[in-house]
């Protein structure tokens, strides 16, 4: 149960301006102001772009339905998950003619699936009560994250990736202007979280980035082939960061990422943050 002061104040954030609060809560975490004139690090343009950036294909990317439509057509390389069903109309579920083992998600905000690896152990009606909860959650309203403003809420049953049990390695590319320059590398997401941060090289930045750093990883054979499809299907914006797996000797694609972190994650430096905000 939260702690009173801690009810106290989340009460308290809630009736302030979401900007300002935004502008409050990077100040807490960052121990200092955003500039938001004159944007140089990384996590000020982060949230330069949350309250500025309205480009329509945000949206799409941010969609994880449409952005699945979006890399298919870009890069016939890249593997993409498949998609059982969609919609809300839960009327054309029918369990027993899904794979035994899949993933139940939503399209608007991040946080919102569900592994299932027995279907006999769901229900619709359990999938519709979680279907009611993550609607309720509007990840604009909370983070100032505008991409997701205008998705058409749905939930969706998409493929599932055996990875024997284990989180599987996550390899995000930080793409900008269509170059990757940096590749961050989380490893036990949901045991000893890792996070490494390499150059495009595979040259390994010896940085924590708001987790501990992981013991090195010698440069995978497939890397070379993970830039050039993140590149590809980058779009050439000037920044986003494109979340890729390796599986039975496939490349998969996660998700893209508008606002990595919400703009929140910690370097260990100034400097670090000026070096990834320079290339944007």
């Amino acid at each position: 149960m939260p702690s009173l002061k801690y009810r106290v104040f989340s009460g308290f954030v809630t009736l302030l301006p979401l900007k300002f609060w935004l502008k409050l809560f990077f100040a807490i975490r960052m121990r200092r102001l955003a500039d938001l004139n004159e944007p140089r690090t990384f996590n000020e343009k982060i949230m330069y772009r949350k309250f500025n950036g309205r480009n329509d294909i945000f949206s799409r990317m941010a969609d994880k339905i449409e952005a699945k439509k979006i890399v298919k057509k870009l890069n016939g390389k890249i593997s993409v998950p498949r998609s059982f069903w969609e919609g809300n109309d839960f009327s054309s579920l029918d369990l027993n003619n899904l794979p035994a083992k899949f993933v139940f998600k939503a399209n608007h905000a991040s946080g919102t699936n569900l592994i299932v690896l027995n279907r006999e152990d769901v229900s619709i009606e359990q999938l519709m009560k979680l279907r009611d909860e993550w609607f309720r959650h509007e990840q604009h309203h909370t983070m100032g994250e505008w991409a997701y403003k205008n998705i058409k809420k749905k939930v969706f049953i998409e493929e599932y990736l055996d990875f024997s049990g284990t989180s599987p390695d996550d390899y995000k590319f930080f793409v900008y202007h269509g170059r990757v320059r940096f590749i961050q590398l989380d490893r036990g997401r949901f045991s000893y979280h890792t996070r490494n941060m390499y150059d495009r090289k595979w040259n390994d930045l010896g940085i924590s980035y708001s987790h501990p750093k992981g013991d090195d990883v010698t440069k995978p054979e497939f890397i070379e082939d993970m830039i050039e499809i993140a590149e590809s299907i980058s779009m050439s914006l000037d920044f986003v960061r494109v979340d890729l797996y390796y599986h039975e000797g496939k490349i998969w694609f996660g998700e893209y990422t508008i606002y990595p972190g919400g703009g929140y994650e910690r370097f260990p430096s100034l400097e670090i943050d000026l070096l990834f905000g320079e290339y944007w």
